[in-house]
């Protein structure tokens, strides 16, 4: 098969291998493949004569003059040894936290349990006396461990945790750190329990005495008791006194005689019954004014307006009491006052 005349083959000796879109080097101005086009590859002299690039010494950065027919291994040697800004940095600058030790060491070397930084010979927990208060001590500050301790008038927060730290250690000394977090996530948590069983155990506390106090509960109690008594006193006042009663009396003295009831069914109107009514058999059917006349009516429960009129002075006297007592007891009971502290102090401890 005869060979099509497209494409070039590369000028590599390595290569010679046919390409339809070769690239013509800039400086020996040959075809290469697209392997082949850098002058590194196909080693020109022309093109590696113009390609001068500056070295960059490996310890401070910076680029390292070279001159045309000098070896540019030697200069950044030479640069080293004499002027290299990076051989005038402290390079040991981590210093030991043992006592007395003033070593210092090329990379650090962090204690696991105090979190400090000491030499090689003073690397183990032994050697420096470590102390794992540090590490919870410096915790006292979280607000998470803040809100788990109890509030206390004559110690701080950090004073307390670390009052629990040392009745841990105290208690067993020889624990790790692992063991340590259990046993202080234990207390913690049962201090929590305490704080929000706190306001419950007020209640109780304020309840149980009854000797010399109005404990809110039997204050409940009797308020309730003395309303249902002014409340049926005031009912029975009404049916007792349904058609003799002042009130109605007087109405009907102004109207003629005429007995007066509020019907409530309807359109909630006022009947004016002229005696004698059927009042036994609850059938009462009266007369209501309509548009300037006096049409017949008959409401098959009636109310009297002496009663209607007892039930509305009951409802206010009523309103006046509660309202009475509520604010007595937020004026000037002090056991009201010591549930509402002691609920208040709770609610901005949770905040």
């Amino acid at each position: 098969m005869a060979e099509l005349l497209i494409g070039k083959h590369c000028a590599s000796k390595f290569c010679r291998q046919l390409d339809y879109l070769t690239s013509t080097c800039t400086s020996c101005s040959l075809e290469y493949c697209s392997k082949h086009i850098g002058y590194e590859r196909h080693n020109c002299e022309k093109g590696l004569s113009k390609d001068v690039k500056v070295p960059v010494c490996p310890l401070c950065e910076k680029p390292v003059p070279v001159g045309k027919n000098e070896d540019a291994n030697i200069k950044i040697n030479t640069h080293i040894e004499n002027g290299c800004p990076s051989s005038k940095r402290k390079i040991f600058t981590n210093k030991c936290n043992a006592e007395n030790c003033k070593k210092k060491e090329l990379i650090p070397i962090i204690c696991r349990d105090c979190n400090l930084n000491y030499c090689i010979s003073h690397r183990a927990s032994m050697d420096h006396n470590c102390k794992k208060q540090k590490v919870f001590a410096s915790t006292g500050n979280n607000k998470i461990f803040k809100a788990a301790l109890p509030n206390k008038s004559n110690t701080t927060d950090d004073e307390a945790l670390a009052e629990a730290l040392q009745a841990i250690l105290a208690a067993e000394p020889f624990l790790t750190q692992a063991q340590i977090d259990i046993k202080l996530a234990e207390r913690l948590s049962s201090i929590q329990n305490i704080q929000n069983n706190r306001p419950n155990a007020v209640r109780e506390t304020i309840t149980q005495r009854t000797p010399n106090g109005c404990t809110m509960l039997y204050l409940s109690h009797l308020t309730w008791l003395i309303l249902a008594i002014i409340l049926a006193s005031f009912v029975e006042f009404g049916e007792g006194q349904a058609l003799n009663d002042p009130v109605t009396q007087y109405i009907e003295g102004r109207l003629g005689n005429r007995r007066v009831f509020w019907c409530p069914s309807g359109y909630g109107y006022l009947a004016y019954c002229p005696q004698p009514t059927d009042y036994d058999s609850y059938n009462w059917c009266c007369s209501w004014p309509y548009m300037g006349s006096w049409k017949p009516s008959c409401c098959q429960f009636a109310i009297p307006t002496g009663a209607v009129v007892a039930i509305i002075i009951s409802s206010i006297l009523l309103l006046f009491l509660m309202t009475f007592l509520g604010c007595w007891c937020m004026a000037c009971c002090p056991l009201y006052k010591q549930l509402y502290e002691n609920e208040s102090e709770y609610e901005y401890e949770e905040k």
